[in-house]
């Protein structure tokens, strides 16, 4: 069988990044952080840490239940969040960009690959 992934780690925090990584790069967004309740990046896409932590942050205001959507944004950037049960805790990817319309399919993939990483 042949391997899909070109990059891999043992350690749980880069592997989730890469995994945000290779979403991104197929989506064409501008990053994608993985974040708990509390708004804590847990891993992101390389990108501006900046901006991931505030997206992070606004995440965390939305008070989304288990497998619900959510969206924050600014004038130049939205994120659009789907919030997930994993390790006995509530956590949340977004995905952003000048536009996230018709990427929470990514983001949905994005979270399966974190349950794996994180069980």
């Amino acid at each position: 069988m042949m391997e899909r992934r070109s990059r891999r780690s043992s350690e749980r925090g880069q592997a989730l990044s890469y995994q945000l990584e290779a979403c991104v790069e197929r989506t064409g967004a501008s990053f994608m952080v993985l974040a708990d309740d509390d708004g804590l990046v847990l891993a992101s896409s390389e990108w501006d840490a900046g901006e991931c932590e505030e997206a992070a942050a606004r995440m965390a205001t939305l008070g989304l239940c288990e497998d619900s959507v959510g969206e924050v944004w600014r004038e130049d950037r939205s994120v659009a969040v789907l919030a997930f049960q994993a390790i006995g805790q509530r956590l949340m990817i977004g995905v952003g960009g000048p536009s996230v319309d018709g990427m929470l399919p990514e983001v949905a993939r994005a979270i399966e690959g974190a349950k794996r990483i994180l069980s």
